[in-house]
C-alpha cells in the first residue's frame, strides 16, 4: 500500500475550523497529472520450473522409446505365429500414433521464462492439438480395423482380406481430423497470451487462447470419440475369439483407464488453469503420457508373454476369459473347449462354420503337431500319453453324413487364416508362417 499526491491545498481558518482550499492538481516529474503505479516487488509470472520441465521430458522421452521398442520388437519377430496373428502392419500404426500422442508434450514444457518468444510459443499452441489428436485417431482408428478385419475373416465374407479392404474408416477419420485442424490453424489459431491474475501484485499466468477454440474443440472431441466407441463395440463382437488373433480384453481395460485418466485430469486442469501453471502442465502431461503408455504397456506387453511362452513351450491360457458356452462371433459359432481334452483351446467343428484357432495359439510350443477333433461325442483316450478320439457307433453315422461339409467348411476356414495343411504341421518352419489372410502374403 502507499500513497499518491492528488492535489495542492491550502489550510484556512474560518470561525475556529480548519479547512483546506484547492490551489491546484498536483503535477508529476513527468509532466502530467496522473499518478505513477505503486512501487513493488518483481510480479510473479508462474513460470515452469526447470525440474517439473525435465519430468515432462523425461516422461516423453521414454514413451517414446518404448515405442520405438515395440515396433522394433515386432518387425524382428514379424513371422512368428505369435506375432503374424496379430497384424504387425496395424501394430506399427500403433506405435506411431503413440509417439504422436507422447511428443505433444513438448510444445507444452516452454513458457518466456525458457526463452520462448510469444510467436514460438503462439505456433507450439496450435501443435499440442495437431499431434494429440492425429495420434488418438491413429491408435483407435489401427485398433479398430484390425478388430473388423478379423471380423470380416471369422465371417468368411472373402478369401482373402486385405489392408485396403478395411482401411476406407480409418482413412475417412483421419481426413476429418485434419480438415479441423486446418481450418482452426487458418481462421482463430491458439495465441500464448499472459492474463493478469492479481492487479494488487501483477501475478500473470500464460495459456494459449483463442475466441472461438470450444468450435474447434467439440468436433474434435467427437472425431476422437468416434474410432474409440467403434473399437469398443468390434471389441465385443470379437471378445471370444482366441488371445493370439485379438486383444479385447485389453482394449476393454485400455478405454476404462484412459477415461479414468481423463477424470481425474480435465477437473485439475480447469480448476487451475489460471490459478498455478505448475498444476495445469502437471495435469496435461499426465494425459499425454499416460495415453500412450497404457497403450503399449496393455497391447505389446501380454504378446511379448505370449511369444516368451511359445517359445519355452509353457502352455498359457488361450481361451478368451470368462467365455462359457457356445460364443457368437458375428454369426459365427463358436463351441467351448471339449471336455476332457489336453488343451483348452482345442475346440470341436458342428456343422455350421466351428473356428479352431489352435493351430496359432501360444499354448502350442513351436513345431509341436497337434491332433484333429472330431465329432465331440467321440471317446478319448491315451495312447503313448497323447490323447485320440475314438468313434463309436452312435456317432459314425452322423459324422459320415456331415463330413463333407464339415471338411468344406473347415477347409476354407485354413485357407483364410493360413492354417498349415498335414504336411506343414509336422513341419517346424510352420511357426514362422505368416497368416495369409491376415497379413496379405499368399
Amino acid at each position: 500500500e502507499g500513497f499518491q499526491i492528488t492535489d495542492m491545498v491550502n489550510p484556512e481558518m474560518n470561525n475556529g475550523s480548519l479547512s483546506w482550499i484547492q490551489m491546484a492538481e498536483f503535477e508529476y516529474r513527468d509532466g502530467t497529472t496522473t499518478p505513477p503505479k505503486f512501487l513493488r516487488d518483481e510480479p510473479e509470472q508462474n513460470h515452469l520450473p526447470n525440474e517439473l520441465r525435465i519430468v515432462g521430458f523425461v516422461l516423453m522421452g521414454t514413451t517414446i522409446l518404448m515405442s520405438i521398442g515395440s515396433a522394433t520388437w515386432v518387425f524382428i519377430r514379424r513371422k512368428h505365429r505369435i506375432v503374424a496373428a496379430s497384424q504387425p502392419e496395424f501394430l506399427y500404426m500403433i506405435c506411431f500414433g503413440a509417439i504422436l500422442q507422447a511428443s505433444a508434450i513438448f510444445p507444452k514444457s516452454f513458457d518466456e521464462g525458457s526463452g520462448w518468444d510469444v510467436g514460438q510459443l503462439s505456433r507450439g499452441c496450435m501443435c499440442t492439438p495437431w499431434l494429440l489428436t492425429l495420434g488418438h485417431c491413429i491408435v483407435y482408428s489401427a485398433l479398430f480395423t484390425k478388430q473388423w478385419r478379423l471380423n470380416k475373416v471369422l465371417q468368411f465374407t472373402r478369401r482373402k482380406i486385405e489392408i485396403g479392404h478395411v482401411a476406407l474408416p480409418m482413412a475417412v477419420l483421419l481426413v476429418t481430423a485434419i480438415l479441423i485442424l486446418i481450418l482452426w490453424t487458418a481462421l482463430d489459431p491458439l495465441q500464448w497470451e499472459r492474463k493478469e491474475i492479481d492487479s494488487a501484485t501483477g501475478e500473470s499466468i500464460g495459456n494459449c487462447e483463442s475466441d472461438t477454440s470450444m468450435a474447434f474443440i467439440i468436433p474434435l472431441i467427437i472425431v476422437m470419440l468416434i474410432p474409440t466407441v467403434l473399437t469398443a463395440v468390434m471389441a465385443y463382437k470379437t471378445k471370444d475369439v482366441d488371445e493370439v488373433y485379438t486383444e479385447s480384453w485389453w482394449i476393454f481395460v485400455l478405454i476404462i483407464l484412459q477415461i479414468e485418466v481423463v477424470m481425474i485430469s480435465a477437473p485439475v486442469i480447469i480448476i487451475l488453469r489460471e490459478e498455478s501453471a505448475e498444476g495445469q502442465y502437471f495435469g496435461i502431461i499426465f494425459i499425454l503420457w499416460s495415453f500412450p503408455m497404457t497403450t503399449l504397456s496393455l497391447l505389446f506387453f501380454p504378446k511379448m508373454m505370449a511369444y516368451r511362452r511359445a517359445i519355452k513351450g509353457i502352455e498359457g491360457p488361450t481361451h478368451k476369459r470368462g467365455a462359457k458356452g457356445n460364443s457368437r462371433i458375428s454369426g459365427v459359432n463358436v463351441p467351448p473347449p471339449i471336455s476332457g481334452t489336453s488343451n483348452p483351446s482345442q475346440y470341436s467343428y458342428s456343422k455350421s462354420a466351428m473356428i479352431q484357432s489352435s493351430r496359432f495359439s501360444e499354448a502350442i510350443p513351436e513345431g509341436e503337431t497337434e491332433r484333429d477333433m472330431k465329432e465331440e461325442n467321440g471317446h478319448v483316450h491315451e495312447t503313448n500319453g497323447k490323447p485320440e478320439i475314438l468313434e463309436t457307433p452312435e456317432n459314425m453315422e452322423e459324422t459320415d453324413q456331415s463330413a463333407a461339409q464339415d471338411d468344406a467348411v473347415s477347409k476354407s476356414f485354413n485357407e483364410e487364416v493360413g492354417e498349415p495343411t498335414t504336411t506343414q504341421k509336422n513341419d517346424p518352419a510352420v511357426d514362422t508362417e505368416k497368416v495369409d489372410t491376415m497379413t496379405g502374403d499368399d
